[in-house]
């Protein structure tokens, strides 16, 4: 089955998948307002895809990204699963495609930017409303510096020890890195920086330290400890209440930095 989807401000969209084997329920109700919505909110957050067509084509094994399509699996029976397929494997055709970062010296700006963006978009393509949409990335990067196995993000894709390492380490830490970053120097910077990246870098294969001047330009802010501190080593931002002690009309909370990571901290007092 060949279908076609014009997209508002956006590419033709071309769905290709077999019928006997696709679940078709899923197809039809991806292209209902879905694909849509996704392109808006790219356009909107990380730059609007480029190109005058998009194909998504059901074939291989899990998903892969290529130039102007992807092509997934298109079986399964949930549709969420089925379009966080689609939304991760379109979405590399942002930063692997268009912005084109080299995927094997630095495979977390490429994994790891697509996922950030992935969560992002599908929190509100399926409107769970969560204020930080990456806890799992949390969880998988918390397993790893638990692990004793954990290795620096600056490791070339095929040089780390374990497989897993460099799974976690360009997904989940790839995309904890923009996580991280956008509490550091806050939303509005982050968002404007998200823009201009792809606005100065489009076809132009960045470095970490390319995307990192864009985010120093945005925010004001030297960031070159955050980078090198993440990228370069593997210290943990580990915070720790360490003492409480009761003192006339109110408590006296200190706090100890366990890790070798530094981090500025938003404390909470309720």
């Amino acid at each position: 089955v060949h279908q076609q989807i014009d997209i508002q401000n956006g590419p033709v969209v071309h769905l290709l998948f077999d019928p006997e084997t696709a679940n078709e329920a899923n197809w039809e109700l991806l292209k209902t307002d879905y694909l849509q919505r996704y392109f808006d909110f790219m356009a909107a957050h990380f730059g609007r895809y480029p190109y005058p067509q998009f194909s998504i084509i059901q074939g291989g094994d899990g998903g892969m990204e290529y130039p102007m399509c992807t092509m997934i699996l298109g079986g399964g029976d949930k549709f969420e699963g089925f379009t966080g397929l689609f939304v991760h494997e379109a979405t590399h055709n942002w930063y692997y495609g268009v912005l084109a970062t080299n995927e094997a010296a630095h495979p977390w700006m490429d994994e790891g930017f697509t996922s950030y963006a992935e969560e992002e978009c599908m929190n509100v393509l399926f409107e769970h409303n969560v204020e930080n949409p990456h806890l799992r990335a949390y969880r998988s990067y918390v397993y790893l510096d638990t692990s004793g196995l954990r290795e620096p993000l600056s490791t070339p894709a095929d040089h780390f020890n374990y497989n897993m390492v460099y799974g976690i380490n360009s997904y989940s830490a790839g995309a904890l890195f923009l996580n991280q970053l956008e509490y550091i120097i806050g939303e509005e910077a982050f968002a404007r920086g998200m823009k201009r990246y792809w606005n100065a870098w489009q076809f132009k294969h960045p470095t970490p330290y390319d995307f990192l001047r864009i985010m120093e330009r945005e925010s004001d802010l030297e960031l070159d400890w955050y980078l090198s501190y993440y990228k370069d080593q593997v210290k943990s931002i580990d915070y720790s209440i360490s003492e409480v002690s009761p003192v006339m009309n109110g408590t006296t909370v200190l706090f100890e930095r366990k890790g070798k990571f530094p981090m500025p901290l938003d404390i909470e007092v309720v």
